[in-house]
Order: C-alpha cells, then sequence, then structure tokens
C-alpha cells in the first residue's frame, strides 16, 4: 500500500537497511474499474479504496455504483479523513461495503454471475503475455 521501491542505508541503526515508502502512512489507494454493456445501455463502477488504519494492515472499503465514476472526481480531495470521503459517495448514491462477500454478491447479481464457484473460476485465471500474443488468460498454477 505504501509502496516500498528502495532501502537507505541507516548509521544509526548501526549500518542496516531501512524501506523508503513512495506514499506517506496518511495516504490512500484506489482501485477502480468502469463496466459498460452496450445491449443494455449499462455501466457499472467498482472500486476499492485502501489506506492505513494502523501498521500491521490495511483497511479497506468496497465501493459500487451503478454508473460512472473517476479517481479525479469521486475519489480526491476530501483530506485525509476516509470518514468524510465515505460521506462523500454515499450522498452520492454510492453502495459501499466493508467486507468482500456483500460487495462480490452486489457486483455478482450486476454481472450476472450465479455463484461464487463462477466467480472463483474467473479470479484463479491470470493474464499473461503467452507467445507474442499479449493478454490472453492463462490458467494460475496456484488454482
Amino acid at each position: 500500500m505504501l509502496g516500498y521501491f528502495k532501502s537507505e542505508r541507516q548509521e544509526n541503526l548501526g549500518g542496516g537497511a531501512k524501506p523508503v515508502a513512495l506514499r506517506e502512512s496518511n495516504s490512500y489507494s484506489v482501485i477502480l474499474g468502469v463496466f459498460h454493456n452496450e445491449g443494455y445501455d449499462k455501466t457499472v463502477t467498482l472500486a476499492q479504496i485502501f489506506w492505513m488504519k494502523n501498521a500491521a494492515q490495511p483497511a479497506r472499503l468496497y465501493a459500487a455504483y451503478e454508473g460512472d465514476l473517476s479517481i479525479a472526481t469521486d475519489f480526491s480531495s476530501f483530506g485525509t479523513e476516509i470518514s468524510t470521503l465515505r460521506k462523500r459517495l454515499r450522498g452520492a448514491g454510492v453502495e459501499l461495503f466493508e467486507s468482500f462477500p456483500p460487495y462480490g454478491a452486489w457486483f455478482r447479481r450486476r454481472f450476472g454471475i450465479e455463484n461464487e464457484q463462477a466467480l472463483g473460476a474467473v479470479s484463479s485465471n491470470r493474464l499473461a503475455q503467452v507467445g507474442g500474443q499479449p493478454y490472453r488468460f492463462r490458467p494460475s498454477p496456484h488454482a
């Protein structure tokens, strides 16, 4: 979440190395996908928000919306408090989820995915470049 990209030598730590992060601990990250079905003329946005609540694990919030959202417009300029972002998103009609199961159920209904096993089959594949043909799906060896 913080984007550690290198280590710097710390003389005051006995010459040991300390990881260097790209972001401050009060920052956040958003993964956002906008999906449009031309046949039904429907747009759905799915988002996952990550931030550091404590030093151990990033906190997560899942967002779903029947319409088009963007990071620049809808997920920025709210300060450093995630509660302010929550209020803004709820006020815009965005559905928020604290855990993945209800979020997954929400988007499975909109995408016509009937059960969790079908979703698992999709998530157990990964996008990879295969033999000069970029972006073919290939089964994950961990599935």
